[in-house]
C-alpha cells in the first residue's frame, strides 16, 4: 500500500526531522509500505505584475531554500 505524508516546511533542517522519524520507524517495523513524501511551503509572491509574470519556481526556491537543507535532504534521500 502507498501512503502519503504531507510535511509543512520552512526549509530549515528541523523540518527534516519528521522525515527522519518516519524512515526510522519504517525500518524498525520492517514496514513494506511505500511512502510519497510531500514537502509544502508557502511563499508570498507579492502583487507586482512583473513579479507574477516573470518569477520562476526555481528562482523562488533559490531564495527560500538553503544549501544546508538541500545537502541534508540529499543525504537522507540517498539512504
Amino acid at each position: 500500500m502507498i501512503k502519503t505524508i504531507l510535511i509543512a516546511t520552512d526549509f530549515s533542517l528541523e523540518s527534516l526531522d519528521i522525515l527522519k522519524k518516519v524512515l526510522k520507524k519504517k525500518h524498525a517495523q520492517n514496514d513494506e509500505n511505500q511512502y510519497n513524501i510531500l514537502f509544502v511551503a508557502g511563499y508570498d509572491m507579492g502583487d507586482s505584475i512583473r513579479d507574477l509574470l516573470f518569477t520562476t519556481k526555481s528562482s523562488v526556491f533559490g531564495k527560500i531554500r538553503s544549501q544546508a537543507f538541500c545537502d541534508a535532504y540529499s543525504i537522507i534521500n540517498n539512504k
